[in-house]
């Protein structure tokens, strides 16, 4: 940041723009996108970016005029949950047929 302290900042330009003109996130993935904001950021935008990196929670943070996101964690967590539940259903099934067993058995 000490960079910009002394030069001044036309524009910033992100990579995607996933907000509409009032900063309204749209749909993931979202192919029809009307009234989708301006690409140019403000140089105050790219000067709270620092701080926003810092507080980042390494899934989504929403911010005045930017989002920031890690689909890649964000698909991780999503599998490591869906992961946890098979492993939770089928050691109940196991468990249930297990049980099931022992009482048919004693007849």
């Amino acid at each position: 940041m000490e960079f910009l302290q002394d030069r001044p900042i036309a524009h910033v330009l992100g990579g995607r723009i996933d907000l509409d003109a009032n900063g309204r996130l749209y749909p993931a993935r979202a192919s029809h996108r009307p009234d989708e904001r301006r690409l140019e950021l403000a140089g105050e935008d790219l000067m709270a970016l620092a701080e926003a990196l810092r507080e980042f929670n390494g899934f989504h943070a929403r911010h005045a005029n930017f989002t920031l996101s890690s689909p890649r964690r964000v698909h991780a967590a999503i599998a490591t949950s869906l992961a946890g539940a098979l492993t939770a259903t089928l050691a109940a099934a196991w468990y249930v047929g297990a049980r099931l067993r022992v009482t048919s058995r004693r007849g």
